[in-house]
């Protein structure tokens, strides 16, 4: 079921970068950092003001709201910072956008994984499942999308 969802994520991604922009991409992947380290430090609090405690995903769930509160506010901060919007077209654009939505899901999963509470909420091997759990996993799905942008970044 959440491959399913992975694919269909990523199809939107790859249509949001042809409709928006690679601007908005950028704008996504670096809003995910300070995110992640503003939820991470917020974390202690939670339980304090989070009122859904009687099972594990409603836990999960009011938390994953509280970070896509923070997201969507350091979102509209970053949006208004990134001003580049160009966008190729033809098989270099594809490529574009395919990469970036690629990092873009390799860095909300590893969040899911090391930030957020969840490990069973996406049906991966027990092999994948491991690689995102592990420290290395968790450094290569942090540096990934920060390297797509670089090298995106310096073809302009």
């Amino acid at each position: 079921m959440f491959n399913i969802a992975l694919i269909a994520t990523l199809v939107v991604l790859v249509g949001l970068t042809f409709y928006k922009g690679r601007g908005t991409m950028f704008s996504l992947i670096i809003a995910f950092y300070p995110t992640a380290v503003i939820f991470d430090s917020f974390r202690p609090y939670l339980s304090k003001v989070i009122i859904a405690k009687d099972t594990a995903f409603h836990m999960y769930l009011s938390q994953a709201l509280v970070f896509l509160v923070i997201f969507a506010l350091v979102f509209l901060v970053t949006r208004r910072l990134s001003h580049y919007e160009g966008s190729r077209g033809g098989v270099a654009g594809f490529i574009d956008a395919l990469l970036l939505s690629v990092s873009i899901i390799l860095l909300v999963m590893t969040i899911t994984f090391h930030i957020l509470p969840a490990t069973d909420i996406y049906s991966l091997t027990a092999d994948i499942r491991d690689f995102f759990k592990s420290g290395l996993g968790y450094l290569v799905c942090v540096l990934a999308p920060i390297v797509v942008l670089l090298t995106m970044t310096r073809r302009i």
